[in-house]
């Protein structure tokens, strides 16, 4: 009976081999030491020039996952750097007041006036595009990093102009101007405090700059349809507010540098591999009855989340 017991056990092992064998080591939801390039920039194979325009399609597909996966990436960055933990968590409550007010301004436009979010969102990414060109027309790159006062001036005069942009696309789809206002100044205030505060924390610690950017967007994800457009103004993503625009003018503008296209692919990749890399990074290498272990952890996990 033992030795069936055994045999069931190296069974579920090489079942799943393959799998741990290609996946990559990187990837843990609680254990930062499993996930070495959590918080600095991927080395990473995807370099497609299509990696921008698909990015969002994505990330959007992935949902709660990359959600999940950006607050770790928050959470470790904090334990990492102790003195940007305080701005780290004051970027999520400012995201979660930001949703809150998202949510209600959808909750207007459909339910209350029949409207499309997706119409909205394809109009106010072409008012977005055109704002693109106009602040690096009119905002050029300082010749020296800029402070956190000279950084909020600087992101409450776009903020002014993204505004505009947005109560035209409103009033485009049928909402009338002054409710559109009335959305716009409530989300206004925490949209800013997000931007800056990220600014801040880049100028303070570099290293975490591709880390910050990705989980910020993962945050945005859900409410993408008014929130793409805005955020990608200010570099985060690969792509620029309308198809065939980067964000590279953007992120150097912003954030003192460009986060490589093939990065933000990478970590989408290593969101999706989540479930498996916490096996992987808690028994590669630790000798056969380890990964017995894994064999069988894995096909539980698989197990349970079949049944759901």
């Amino acid at each position: 009976m033992h030795f069936r017991f055994i045999g069931y056990q190296l069974v579920a092992l090489f079942s799943v081999l393959p799998l741990l064998i290609d996946a990559k080591p990187t990837v843990s939801w609680s254990n930062s030491a499993a996930w070495p390039n959590a918080l600095g920039t991927y080395d990473s194979a995807w370099h497609s020039e299509d990696v921008a325009s698909n990015f969002w399609d994505r990330a959007v597909s992935m949902g709660v996952i990359l959600q999940k996966y950006a607050d770790y990436v928050l959470q470790d960055a904090a334990v990492t750097y102790a003195s940007a933990a305080s701005g780290i968590t004051d970027i999520k409550f400012s995201m979660s007041h930001l949703i809150e007010r998202v949510q209600i301004m959808k909750a207007s436009v459909v339910e209350q006036h029949g409207k499309s979010v997706n119409d909205l969102y394809e109009i106010l990414a072409v008012e977005m595009g055109k704002l693109a060109d106009e602040i690096e027309e009119d905002f050029p790159p300082p010749n020296r990093a800029e402070n956190h006062a000279e950084r909020h001036l600087l992101v409450a005069k776009i903020l002014t102009r993204v505004e505009g942009g947005v109560i035209r696309a409103a009033v485009a789809v049928g909402i009338p101007e002054d409710e559109a206002r009335f959305h716009f100044e409530a989300m206004e205030p925490h949209i800013r405090n997000i931007l800056v505060t990220t600014g801040d924390l880049i100028e303070q610690h570099p290293a975490i700059a591709g880390a910050l950017v990705f989980s910020v967007v993962g945050m945005v994800v859900p409410q993408y349809w008014i929130l793409r457009p805005i955020f990608t103004l200010f570099g985060f993503g690969p792509a620029g507010p309308v198809k065939g625009k980067t964000a590279a003018w953007a992120q150097r503008r912003f954030f003192g540098g460009t986060i490589p296209a093939g990065s933000w692919f990478a970590r989408l990749q290593s969101a999706s591999m989540g479930g498996v890399g916490k096996k992987i990074g808690a028994g590669i290498g630790a000798g056969i009855g380890a990964g017995i272990g894994l064999g069988i952890a894995f096909l539980g996990r698989l197990c349970s989340s079949g049944s759901r």
